[in-house]
């Protein structure tokens, strides 16, 4: 990350024509090479650095928006930091294929694609998410720890082929569908304020072992648990038969009705899904 007490502008010096009113414009020069700061800039325009590929670091400490392909395919952007950025567009980080880090601590909306194939990404961070689009983490190879306490809902595809994400914990979601197809090393879910599930889930998560719901759960979609590995404990803290949306998939599957919401670290809920 950029140094924030001792950082000098390095867009001043490339020319009136790459801001514009104070959006970062296409006209930015693809010769240019290191770290990219400036305190002024409050939009990254679409495609205003797409392809940038000698970009190392971004720090802009104003800008509350990423617009479409705003760092799409920044092939070697290593960091960015955007401490007042709201929303990130399609496919703002796209192929941003050795990012590492991302500070982004007021980000409030995602839109699909907006991180798919950051290939180096460990974790991601953004407490003020509230939603997770279609393919928003999409092949993002590495990632382990995904901290997204606010997010309501995930859509299909949204954490596809995340092949080293191994647990999974949406405090606050109450709707996902097929967010987490083919992830081979997820093993245990919570999903404590889940209301409804959607189709195909967890399809091709092979070595899935254990899904913990909450007790708001109403409605199981048909399929919803197709093409999981035979053996998953699924356990629910209502009475068998409450719930609709059968036939659900996952035929070899362990469902355990009744059973009160355990969460990972022992936690336990109430019959209206508050803390014990």
């Amino acid at each position: 990350m950029i140094d924030h007490e001792n950082y000098v502008n390095t867009i001043d010096a490339l020319g009136d024509d790459v801001l514009t009113d104070a959006i970062l414009t296409r006209s930015f020069p693809e010769t240019f090479s290191g770290d990219l700061i400036d305190d002024k800039v409050v939009k990254v325009g679409s495609y205003s650095l797409y392809g940038a590929n000698d970009i190392v670091n971004a720090y802009f400490p104003l800008a509350t928006i990423v617009q479409t392909y705003g760092f799409g395919y920044a092939l070697n952007l290593l960091s960015v930091d955007l401490p007042e950025c709201l929303e990130v567009a399609n496919g703002g980080f796209q192929h941003c294929e050795k990012l590492i880090e991302v500070n982004m601590p007021k980000l409030t909306r995602l839109n699909s694609n907006a991180f798919q194939y950051c290939k180096k990404l460990t974790e991601i961070h953004l407490p003020e998410a509230t939603s997770v689009p279609s393919y928003t983490f999409g092949d993002c190879l590495e990632l382990e720890v995904v901290d997204l306490p606010k997010v309501l809902n995930a859509q299909g595809s949204s954490f596809l082929n995340c092949r080293k994400l191994k647990t999974v914990i949406l405090p606050s979601a109450t709707y996902i569908v097929a967010p987490f197809m083919q992830c081979p090393a997820l093993e245990k879910v919570y999903l404590p304020a889940i209301e409804q599930l959607g189709t195909n889930c967890f399809n091709q998560s092979n070595a899935l072992q254990e899904i913990n719901l909450g007790p708001n759960i109403t409605k199981i979609d048909a399929n919803a648990f197709s093409g999981m590995p035979n053996g998953v404990v699924i356990n629910i803290p209502v009475e068998e038969g409450v719930i609709t949306g059968a036939p659900w998939g996952g035929t070899g599957a362990t469902i355990n009705y009744a059973h009160p919401y355990v969460g990972p670290n022992g936690e336990t809920l109430d019959e209206e899904g508050e803390d014990q």
